[in-house]
């Protein structure tokens, strides 16, 4: 399972990404809101786990954009009439 880690805080940032590549998880962690879209554009991931309170973009602004703009989670796909899926 590939998982987008979207965490701006190092300490919990680097816990995480550690505990879930332990258990056998790829991960890729960004640290900002746009980087977190650019990344879920880019590449087909299972799970994102989103911090809300984000620079640049913030988490919350982040899940709309998932949601009306390119479909790009898996649960957004099948909650958006517009998307296929």
């Amino acid at each position: 399972m590939r998982i987008l880690l979207i965490e701006d805080d190092r300490m919990i940032g680097t816990a995480v990404q550690q505990a879930l590549k332990d258990a056998a998880y790829a991960v890729d962690w960004v640290t900002d809101g746009e980087t977190a879209i650019h990344a879920a554009e880019s590449e087909a991931y299972e799970l994102a786990l989103l911090d809300l309170g984000l620079p640049k973009l913030d988490g919350r602004d982040v899940l709309r954009r998932a949601a009306t703009v390119a479909c790009i989670w898996p649960q957004a796909a099948r909650d958006h009439r517009d998307c296929a899926g």
